[in-house]
């Protein structure tokens, strides 16, 4: 089995989760990388959007239309000739062994890690499946200004990078199974603001030190 593992986002705190991702996806045959290195990595700008008027508290929209189109263009870049699609975030811990030999793949099924779900939406810090059902996946690049003025949009009022993931992929009958494995973001605790340093419910390490 062939499996491709696409990195995509800010590098932030892969410089300690690194050495977790090579342990716990097994195999890897191919990594491809998409980041603040990236010659053609997008930043949108804007005052003011349309999308703002039903955005969650806990979402930035820049950020999430930033997310959609870098995901989208990893994926495409990325070569076509394996069995397996891994799309994840540089700054994640995994906590159990994810062997992709062990499951089964078709057009329509993603896997998902369990928990860290917000706004109606799934975990979007780490998906796999075969190439056609990631397409499917990172078409919310395409299909979010349909889904906003959708006329299901009462059913899924707010706009969030989880609700709309998973509000997209429902709408193309893919099947979503979440496997036993959980995932969670690593922050560097100088990054983070002083009101969250001393959460206990955050992983946190300083660059050159041990986990706090």
């Amino acid at each position: 089995m062939k499996v491709c593992q696409i990195y995509v986002g800010h590098r932030r705190t892969f410089w300690h989760t690194e050495k977790n991702h090579k342990y716990s996806l097994l195999p890897i045959s191919y990594v491809h990388h998409r980041n603040e290195r990236s010659s053609s990595f997008v930043y949108h700008t804007f005052d003011t959007h349309p999308y703002q008027s039903r955005v969650d508290g806990n979402t930035n929209v820049q950020n999430v239309l930033n997310s959609w189109h870098n995901r989208y263009v990893a994926f495409a870049t990325a070569p076509e000739d394996y069995d397996v699609y891994v799309l994840m975030r540089y700054d994640i811990e995994i906590s159990d062994t994810i062997d992709f030999t062990k499951f089964s793949y078709d057009d329509n099924t993603i896997y998902i890690p369990s928990g860290n779900d917000h706004a109606w939406g799934v975990n979007d810090q780490l998906v796999f499946g075969n190439r056609e059902v990631l397409k499917k996946y990172v078409s919310i690049h395409t299909n979010h200004l349909s889904m906003f003025h959708g006329d299901d949009d009462k059913l899924y009022p707010w706009f969030h990078n989880e609700s709309y993931c998973t509000r997209n992929l429902s709408k193309q009958g893919v099947t979503i199974h979440r496997i036993e494995a959980s995932t969670q973001i690593v922050y560097d605790v100088d990054d983070l603001p002083d009101e969250h340093k001393e959460n206990p419910g955050l992983i946190k390490v300083k660059r050159y030190h041990e986990r706090f």
